[in-house]
């Protein structure tokens, strides 16, 4: 099995995505760069990897509807990691194979995040909030996770 934790701030949008939206009055959920999701798209797409959503979108009903959504013609979201308040996102992380019973050595994997301390001791691939997941982290992905 292949997964993907997927952060989506600093991934699939960037600071210009929320400049090109900063007049939109209808914004229920941060918006997604589809250029940037793409990058994901291609990752799932070369690798067969599973999605598990990391962000804290998860944490807001629309916002996770939304990226499942967004997801939903090429890949497979099939979770969320725990909120854990307080805890870095790497310990949400921990947490989720833990719950699933799954052990980290047993899949290869990767985190996808515009966070330092989201990767702790787990495969971590960082993004910037200044231009998300860009086709050569795209492609260093594909790399770890190696092709199907």
């Amino acid at each position: 099995m292949k997964l993907i934790f997927l952060d989506c701030d600093g991934v699939i949008n960037s600071h210009g995505t929320f400049v090109s939206h900063k007049n939109d009055t209808n914004l229920d959920v941060w918006p997604i760069d589809e250029k940037l999701l793409a990058n994901v798209q291609k990752i799932v797409e070369a690798t067969g990897a599973k999605i598990v959503i990391s962000s804290d979108w998860k944490r807001r009903t629309k916002s996770y509807e939304r990226i499942v959504s967004a997801c939903q013609p090429w890949g497979e979201v099939i979770g969320r990691t725990p909120r854990l308040d307080g805890e870095p996102r790497h310990e949400e992380i921990s947490r989720a194979f833990l719950e699933q019973g799954i052990k980290p050595e047993d899949v290869t994997y990767a985190v996808i995040d515009d966070t330092t301390h989201a990767g702790g001791p787990h495969p971590f691939f960082q993004t910037t909030m200044r231009s998300g997941l860009t086709e050569a982290i795209a492609d260093e992905v594909i790399t770890h996770l190696g092709r199907e």
